[in-house]
């Protein structure tokens, strides 16, 4: 299982969101460690930053990974809705899923 992330670095920008991130926003609901809409501390990031360890830890057991692809790029489609361009690229992604 592979995300197909496409790097646009909205997750990063809404952490505000998710109480688990709430020591890496930096004051404005965006993450301290973006950096050029990509994560400076990616090999280190938070669990729950990383699809794929997140999946193994905690959604195996209740999902497949297809399912749990699927539900994240949802995630991301709502994230991108106002940016056109990225959401129509995270729905090519989700129509290969389905």
């Amino acid at each position: 299982m592979t995300f197909p992330c496409v790097q646009c670095g909205l997750c990063c920008h809404e952490i505000s969101k998710v109480p688990a991130l709430a020591e890496y926003d930096r004051g404005d609901g965006v993450c301290r460690h973006l950096e050029n809409k990509l994560c400076a501390v990616y090999k280190n990031r938070p669990l729950v930053c990383n699809v794929q360890a997140m999946y193994d830890f905690y959604f195996r057991a209740v999902m497949d990974g297809k399912t749990f692809i699927r539900e994240n790029l949802m995630a991301c489609m709502t994230l991108a809705e106002n940016n056109p361009e990225i959401k129509s690229k995270i729905e090519t992604f989700y129509r290969q899923e389905v």
